[in-house]
């Protein structure tokens, strides 16, 4: 008999609880689900962030070699040795056909072309007339 008084209330307790039970459930789930979606879309958007981040950062070490290379090719173009004059000449025309370049760059590198022909063009004069 107290095993049945026992039971009795226990099943009355879940009687009670019962159909409320799925509601709640349902609730919980239904919040769970939630969370789950704007924690996915929250770690979308960071990975999208950190993408974008990744693409700047190598943009800008990529131009900051081609700006190094580009400094190489006018100390070369620059040289004494004709050479040397013409590999620098000849790496600059390829760099600045490069994505990298910008039009400012280009620009630049019309102005060392121009040095570059009018140093020749005064080293040949002084070479005729001495």
């Amino acid at each position: 008999m107290i095993l049945v008084s026992v039971t009795l209330p226990a099943a009355a307790t879940l009687a009670t609880v019962g159909p409320s039970t799925p509601v709640a459930s349902s609730a919980q789930a239904t919040a769970t689900l939630i969370a789950a979606i704007v924690a996915g879309l929250g770690a979308l958007l960071a990975a999208g962030v950190g993408l974008i981040n990744a693409s700047r950062n190598l943009a800008q070490v990529r131009r900051e070699q081609w700006w190094q290379q580009f400094q190489w090719g006018i100390e070369k173009a620059l040289s004494r040795d004709g050479d040397e004059s013409d590999v620098g000449v000849a790496v600059l025309n390829k760099l600045v056909q490069r994505k990298e370049a910008r039009e400012e760059d280009n620009e630049i590198a019309l102005v060392v072309a121009d040095l570059v022909t009018d140093r020749a063009s005064r080293q040949r004069w002084w070479r005729r007339n001495p």
